[in-house]
């Protein structure tokens, strides 16, 4: 389950298995990007886990070169 807990993990099988859409960038889940999703997704650069909303770049991993394009979604660019 690549280090994510069980309920993490869950959510982000459904999520690509269902088909379900992603809204890149909004980190917190809670269908918008923006200011409140800066601090989950600087959380989850620094601790290493994979979150796929947090994936901007869509190369599977979170990591710096992610955080161009979540700050191109976060000004609606």
């Amino acid at each position: 389950n690549n280090r994510l807990d069980e309920t993490v993990f869950e959510e982000e099988a459904v999520a690509a298995f269902s088909g379900a859409s992603v809204l890149l960038g909004d980190v917190n889940r809670d269908d918008v990007v923006n200011f409140l999703d800066i601090a989950p997704f600087i959380a989850l650069l620094s601790n290493g886990d994979f979150q796929l909303e947090a994936d901007v770049n869509t190369d599977d991993a979170v990591n710096f070169l992610d955080i161009a394009p979540f700050i191109t979604v976060l000004s609606g660019q």
